[in-house]
């Protein structure tokens, strides 16, 4: 589901009514922080008891896999703002006449 910018990564559909979303983060290590886009965060708060966060730890060695359902109402998250800069380009009319018919 990532491709659809939905705010997880995997869904599960149980019937019209009932769809579970799945967020999935991994660690190299036993422990980390993680990183939650505003979407995942906006998509939690809107599923709620069908949302979950799978946090897979330990990868390289004995992975160990922690479920939190929910998150939106067991974590709290720092909010950290980001100003991106965009750089775009244009190309003018005069010089695209002698291409347009």
């Amino acid at each position: 589901m990532r491709d659809y910018g939905c705010g997880y990564d995997f869904q599960i559909v149980v019937s019209d009514k009932q769809i579970y979303a799945i967020e999935i983060k991994g660690f190299l290590e036993d422990e980390g922080g993680i990183l939650i886009t505003g979407k995942e965060w906006e998509a939690a708060g809107i599923m709620k008891t069908d949302y979950y966060l799978v946090l897979v730890s330990n990868i390289h060695k004995d992975p160990v896999i922690t479920v939190i359902n929910n998150p939106y109402e067991k974590l709290s998250p720092k909010r950290n703002l980001q100003t991106v800069i965009q750089i775009s380009w244009s190309v003018s009319n005069k010089q695209l006449k002698n291409f347009l018919m």
